[in-house]
C-alpha cells in the first residue's frame, strides 16, 4: 500500500506532537518531516515532495494563509489542509 507523504507545520511544538499522535492512527499516512517555521518548510517542501501539507494558520512571521501560496508556487501537487485552533 502507498503511503501518502505528509508534512506537519505548526509554530507550537505541542501542536504537532498531537497532530502526528493523531495521524499515526491511520495507516496510510507517512508522516515524514515537521516544521516549526513555515518558512523552513517552504525551503525543504520541493525536496521532500510531499503529498499533503497540514498548516497552521495563526503563525509568526508568515501565516498559514501566505504559506500555502508559497507551498502551492514551489510543490502544486501537494494539498493544503489547514488546521487551527482559532477560538472564534
Amino acid at each position: 500500500m502507498m503511503k501518502i507523504r505528509t508534512i506537519l507545520v505548526d509554530d507550537e511544538e505541542m501542536a504537532l506532537v498531537n497532530l502526528k499522535f493523531a495521524l499515526e492512527e491511520y495507516q496510510d499516512i507517512d508522516v515524514i518531516a515537521q516544521f516549526t517555521d513555515p518558512l523552513e518548510a517552504i525551503e525543504q517542501i520541493g525536496e521532500l515532495q510531499p503529498e499533503a501539507v497540514f498548516l497552521d494558520i495563526d503563525m509568526p512571521g508568515i501565516n498559514g494563509l501566505e504559506a500555502a501560496l508559497e507551498i502551492n508556487n514551489e510543490f502544486p501537487l501537494a494539498a493544503v489542509v489547514f488546521v487551527t485552533a482559532y477560538n472564534q
